[in-house]
């Protein structure tokens, strides 16, 4: 009985970590925090639609799936929380703090499809090894939004807006939570 190579049934893999065009000028973090850029709307927008094609099915399936998960996990936190609003915060603040582990392959999906790197349904599912940092920023991020929130709505919306980026550089410039936080 001889033994194959590669397991037919094991899904496929992509490798996240690969880059196609290393950040140079154009692309690096320090200018992008610096200012140094320029765009058109309009050439954005037609670029991210064309970039979209052959991209749908395994983006909305992985979508789905994590949709499912974290519905599942809502009611669960829901039926055990009942009426206590001290247990409806907790649950809240873990939610917040679980949910980027799950959206931070996606969102790999679409930074890989933007650098022109291949994707497939199984990227979605591979950035696990992120889980940690994604875990640490999105509880730092949901405390604080809230707190800002309690402190009169507007810094709470200031700090829900400023850290809606603190996720992409998590997985995309493997940044660590504070550093990617204050990026």
């Amino acid at each position: 009985m001889s033994e194959s190579p590669t397991n037919p049934y094991e899904p496929p893999k992509a490798d996240v970590n690969a880059q196609a065009i290393p950040p140079g000028p154009s692309g690096s973090l320090e200018d992008a925090v610096a200012g140094r850029w320029d765009f058109e709307i309009g050439q954005v927008m037609s670029e991210a639609w064309a970039l979209t094609r052959g991209m749908k099915g395994s983006f909305w399936a992985a979508a789905l799936i994590v949709y499912a998960i974290l519905m599942v996990m809502a009611l669960i936190s829901g039926a055990v929380v009942g009426k206590s609003v001290a247990a409806s915060i907790v649950t809240n603040v873990l939610m917040g703090a679980v949910g980027p582990i799950l959206f931070i392959g996606i969102l790999m999906m679409g930074i890989r499809r933007a650098a022109g790197l291949p994707i497939s349904f199984s990227t979605a599912f591979s950035c696990f090894d992120r889980a940690v940092p994604a875990f640490v920023a999105g509880l730092l991020t949901t405390v604080l939004t809230y707190i800002g929130i309690l402190l009169l709505i507007i810094p709470g919306i200031y700090l829900g807006i400023a850290y809606c980026m603190t996720m992409p550089l998590i997985a995309d410039r493997r940044l660590q939570p504070w550093q990617a936080m204050e990026t």
